[in-house]
């Protein structure tokens, strides 16, 4: 995703906008946008201003200086995916394909007793889980 901040409008919405409101409506930090209004030479509200707008004042507006550097930043703003469901074989895609095979028949005839003697306290846990989750797709 790319984000254009042009030096005017940034220094109208900063001057609308709270801080926080407008950086989250751009996608970034309050932090990076702080660091944009820097770079832009833009200047933004000190703590206490929108208390004073809120409490009906006029704050004065610091106005916009002179500026010789390019009147827009690029962003560009990466997008990332993460995968939610994995299969037996993307575990395992790094190996070649009869080791993977192996490993699969492997897993495959691993067989687990209904009852334990004296099983670890994960496996508690998860039988507990399990049990649980069972109950609740069946009713």
């Amino acid at each position: 995703m790319i984000i254009v901040l042009e030096r005017e409008k940034l220094y109208d919405e900063i001057w609308n906008i709270k801080m926080k409101d407008l950086a989250k409506s751009y996608g970034i930090s309050e932090a990076s946008l702080r660091k944009y209004c820097r770079q832009l030479n833009v200047p933004f509200p000190q703590s206490g201003y929108w208390t004073k707008v809120k409490n009906g004042s006029n704050p004065k507006k610091i106005a916009l200086p002179n500026f010789d550097g390019d009147n827009k930043i690029v962003i560009q703003k990466y997008v990332y995916t993460k995968k939610t469901t994995y299969t037996k074989d993307d575990r395992l895609k790094h190996m070649k394909e009869e080791e993977k095979n192996k490993i699969l028949e492997f897993c495959n005839n691993i067989r687990v007793p209904e009852r334990l003697y004296k099983p670890h306290q994960l496996l508690k846990e998860i039988k507990f889980y399990s049990d649980d989750r069972d109950m609740v797709r069946d009713s």
